[in-house]
């Protein structure tokens, strides 16, 4: 690591007792850092959560049980 500031961080990590060696710390930040990017949306998921939040604003949410019910009855005819 050629980083004095993270050589650092790891040094005062170890000392803590937080963490037994510098791979755990890396496989904890590693897992994080996958952990971020599985939460993380997409400007088009933001923008259908913003939309669907506004449609409930708006009274024009289905409730789901007469949505299924709906679907139901018309995929058996």
């Amino acid at each position: 690591m050629n980083n004095p500031k993270l050589q650092q961080f790891v040094s005062d990590q170890l000392q803590s007792g937080k963490f037994s060696s510098a791979d755990e710390i890396i496989e904890t930040a590693l897992a994080r850092m996958m952990d971020e990017e599985l939460l993380s949306l997409s400007s088009g998921e933001l923008a259908e959560i913003e939309a669907a939040d506004a449609e409930i604003s708006r009274s024009e949410a289905v409730d789901f049980e007469v949505f299924a019910k709906k679907m139901r009855s018309q995929f058996r005819d």
